[in-house]
């Protein structure tokens, strides 16, 4: 069948949407479906994931509209109306270039994406929208945008989705219930990591993340510095580009380490970098899933996160499969210095680390999705 894959920022970007959105596409387009990428150029023109050569890149074109803007019970309200006037040139541009597209399931992976195109397409095709994100963040926030009337339509318009997705089972229960009845749990894949080389680099410390605040890679910094292990020689390398990077390098040269931690840019091989490491640490304020954990997880690095992170907090169990700690620099320190020092402790969590995530193999992951877009295709919901 047709899908379409449709985010407004993909091209460019490195994050871990991109990055599942790839994955993705790679996935369906082995299994034979016409996969097409839809998305703009704001940021680049190239995909940063390799991509199946069978996967096409397509962006929105001016195309003659047809026919009148769609009037339906939630257009009546005139603020609505007045949104959608001014998301019209979006609407239109992508509308009519998908229409002439014309795919089989169409999906849609942030608010800013799924919400004009459920208001222009939601009648014409089959959506699923799926949530990268905890919906505190993406649909209780002003994350996405600050007008009231473009936040209650990321949830109301969600009528118009065949199948709503999360990546958490807790995560559907904070919407309303006509959202929770079109739900559907999938969790992210991780990628077969056996044939990966462990080179483990003593006294090595890893972070990869795009470089934004709530990523948390500041209170990283000032945790590791005031950390035992910082002083014991221990090395801090950061992956990620992000509009963050000056003020981090200034926080490292505040700190004056710049002989301990690096700020080392986009890498291309993020699971080889991370079975270089002895720790992996996961600073962020919030999470959909985590993928840089689950992917430290699946070469056995044992890792650090706050255990008010919901998407860290669901993936590791404290003591068990790694450490969670309260937010804070000495809280963090303190839990760096406890790995770095035990060899013993970090083995055993290296160890269960990489039982627990075998639950997210390839294989059950894209076949629990080749059912879903079945299904959808066929006229059913989740």
């Amino acid at each position: 069948m047709k899908i379409l894959l449709a985010n407004k920022h993909f091209l460019g970007l490195s994050g871990g949407a991109e990055r599942n959105i790839s994955d993705l596409a790679n996935a369906f387009a082995a299994k034979g479906h016409e996969v097409t990428i839809f998305s703009e150029t704001k940021y680049g023109t190239a995909p940063a994931f390799p991509l199946d050569p069978h996967v096409t890149i397509a962006m929105p074109v001016d195309r003659p509209f047809v026919g009148d803007d769609p009037i339906g019970d939630a257009e009546r309200d005139p603020e609505v109306r007045a949104w959608a006037k001014s998301n019209r040139s979006m609407r239109r541009k992508w509308g009519e270039s998908i229409r002439y597209i014309w795919p089989d399931v169409i999906m849609t992976f942030m608010p800013h994406t799924s919400t004009p195109l459920l208001y222009e397409l939601g009648n014409e095709f089959p959506f699923i929208v799926t949530n990268q994100n905890d919906p505190a963040i993406d649909y209780f926030s002003e994350k996405h945008s600050s007008d009231p009337v473009d936040q209650a339509l990321r949830i109301k318009l969600l009528q118009r989705a065949r199948a709503v997705h999360f990546l958490i089972p807790d995560f559907a229960t904070k919407m309303p219930d006509y959202v929770q009845r079109r739900s559907v749990v999938i969790p992210n894949a991780v990628q077969d990591t056996s044939g990966v080389n462990l080179r483990r680099i003593g006294k090595r410390i890893v972070a990869l993340g795009r470089l934004v605040p709530h990523k948390g890679f500041k209170i990283l910094i000032e945790s590791f510095v005031a950390s035992q292990a910082y002083r014991d020689g221990w090395e801090l390398h950061l992956f990620g580009e992000g509009p963050e990077k000056n003020d981090l390098l200034e926080t490292v040269r505040r700190l004056m380490a710049q002989t301990q931690i690096f700020l080392r840019g986009h890498t291309s091989q993020p699971v080889q970098e991370l079975a270089r490491a002895e720790i992996f640490v996961i600073p962020s304020e919030y999470e959909g899933w985590g993928l840089t954990l689950t992917e430290a997880m699946s070469v056995g690095v044992p890792a650090i996160g706050f255990e008010d992170c919901t998407g860290v907090n669901w993936l590791i169990r404290n003591g068990e499969n790694g450490l969670l700690v309260r937010r804070g620099t000495s809280d963090m320190a303190s839990a760096i210095d406890r790995l770095a020092m035990s060899p013993d402790l970090r083995e055993m969590l290296s160890r269960a680390a990489r039982e627990s995530v075998k639950r997210f193999s390839t294989a059950t992951v894209y076949g629990m999705w080749e059912q879903l877009i079945n299904r959808v295709h066929h006229g059913e919901g989740p």
